[in-house]
């Protein structure tokens, strides 16, 4: 639920499903299972060196928790330093060769970055053109200044009546006899000449859009500007997000246990796991972008579904509850790392996050929550 509302259309589709398969599973887990089980013996999965880590954090508990402290601690310092991902291109599909093609196509036509515009708003088509030649200008002004270094317009591919009909009062007037023979004599000796060659200068979009303030129904926009904006948009929301859900997990799973120090020991191994992974990547520089945030997001819904069966133990044998807690672990981890072979960048970056908090997750459950017996 909390995934739905971050406002990200493609999550919202992905909450629903959630929802529905959630659902559905829960169904046939209390209702079809238990009749699919009655005749079958059942036996405790034996995993490599999980008993092993359930007996090392027992008998190191105390030291673990005290190196558990200490790094938690340092953790805090370093989320300041954590770089936030300003440019939603990085989340795009990497079409280098598709590039490369489409500026060797370019080349030979303009040069002119696609996705920024000046954007023309009219009630009707004259005064549309009137607005563009308007603009026009004050994109020459601008561009004299320094402020653009190209543009390209309809003007003069596309005129206004007004102004047709002001350029044919003004050549009447104008072309006489002798401006004739000197236009003539102009053209037979004019060459073909290149005033600027190489990349375009960028130019500030503050500077562009107070330039053309004043001017009705005229305004600049910038595909890339407002995409970075909306992924700034969407990290708030995710962080918001993050926040309501750990507490919604928090009320409810307060409403099974309805004790405070399992309420906490069962949230524990989930938060700290998502400090780490946050400390984690502020070493190693990783910029961290919304869709990070929802991946742990995932991952706490899973872990704490973790704590919640190592908590509970109704079998009163932890390392039967952890085995069975490792092989839920491992059909996760297999399912999300096949879903970080996608060649979308969006995808890997769901599947480390998810894999990273359930991978931690899993692991500090025996060392936060102590065994209720020696099993």
């Amino acid at each position: 639920m909390a995934l739905g509302m971050t406002g990200f259309p493609g999550f919202e589709q992905i909450a629903v499903f959630a929802l529905f398969s959630i659902a559905a599973s829960l169904s046939l887990t209390r209702w079809l299972l238990p009749a699919l089980l009655s005749a079958n013996k059942l036996h405790v999965a034996q995993l490599p060196g999980v008993a092993a880590w359930v007996r090392f954090c027992g008998r190191r508990r105390k030291t673990l928790w005290l190196v558990l402290i200490v790094a938690a601690l340092s953790t805090v310092f370093l989320l300041p330093r954590l770089r936030w991902m300003d440019d939603m291109q990085k989340l795009a599909i990497n079409m280098d060769l598709l590039k490369q093609q489409d500026a060797a196509v370019r080349s030979h036509f303009s040069s002119v970055e696609p996705g920024r515009f000046v954007l023309i708003q009219a009630d009707d088509m004259e005064t549309a053109l009137q607005r563009s030649e308007a603009a026009e200008r004050r994109l020459q002004l601008l561009k004299n200044q320094g402020i653009v270094s190209e543009y390209y317009g309809l003007f003069p591919w596309l005129v206004s009546q007004s102004l047709q009909t002001r350029n044919a009062v003004f050549y009447e007037e104008a072309v006489s006899e002798p401006f004739r023979l000197t236009w003539r004599s102009a053209l037979s000796q004019a060459g073909l000449s290149v005033d600027k060659l190489g990349d375009l200068a960028p130019h500030d979009p503050a500077k562009l859009s107070e330039g053309l303030k004043g001017l009705d129904g005229v305004r600049y926009f910038s595909q890339k500007d407002q995409l970075n904006h909306l992924a700034s948009q969407y990290r708030d929301s995710s962080l918001w997000m993050l926040a309501v859900g750990i507490l919604v997990m928090a009320f409810f799973i307060g409403i099974q246990q309805r004790e405070p120090r399992k309420l906490v020991l069962t949230l524990l191994p989930s938060l700290a796991a998502t400090l780490f992974i946050f400390a984690g990547w502020v070493l190693i520089g990783e910029e961290v972008s919304f869709l990070h945030v929802i991946g742990l997001l995932l991952a706490i819904s899973l872990c704490v579904d973790y704590g919640i069966f190592f908590v509970e133990n109704r079998g009163q044998d932890s390392a039967v509850a952890y085995h069975a807690i490792a092989a839920s672990s491992l059909t996760t981890l297999v399912s999300f790392g096949a879903l970080g072979l996608g060649k979308t960048p969006t995808l890997p970056i769901l599947a480390l996050s998810v894999s990273l908090g359930v991978g931690v997750g899993f692991l500090l459950c025996p060392l936060l929550i102590a065994k209720p017996n020696a099993s």
